[in-house]
């Protein structure tokens, strides 16, 4: 299905999504800052997918460009929160590498 957005950029919000919820999924559940961090890092990464494909799905240019605004919005959120995710990693888990559970 064409869209106003080009199928390679849509593709790769899905992989992002995809990838993000991965992710999400190995993140240790010992910690509850840890666990917030990864529920915000799993919303705002499959929200970039969602708004991507409202807004390539878009009839009317003012409503595509609304959501262009949000998914560039809710990158910026993911951008913060994988970074904030790692900043957590390493802070909690970096002195008690014993503790961290790992995905296979």
């Amino acid at each position: 299905m064409s869209g106003r957005l080009p199928e390679d950029f849509r593709q790769r919000t899905k992989h992002l999504a995809v990838e993000t919820i991965r992710l999400f999924v190995k993140f240790p559940n010992t910690r509850e800052e840890v666990r917030v961090v990864a529920k915000q890092l799993l919303r705002s990464g499959t929200s970039v997918a969602v708004h991507v494909r409202e807004a390539s799905r878009a009839r009317l240019f003012d409503f595509y460009f609304l959501l262009s605004t949000f998914c560039l919005l809710f990158f910026n959120r993911f951008d913060f929160y994988f970074l904030l995710s790692a900043f957590c990693f390493l802070l909690f888990y970096a002195a008690s590498p014993q503790s961290v559970v790992r995905g296979q």
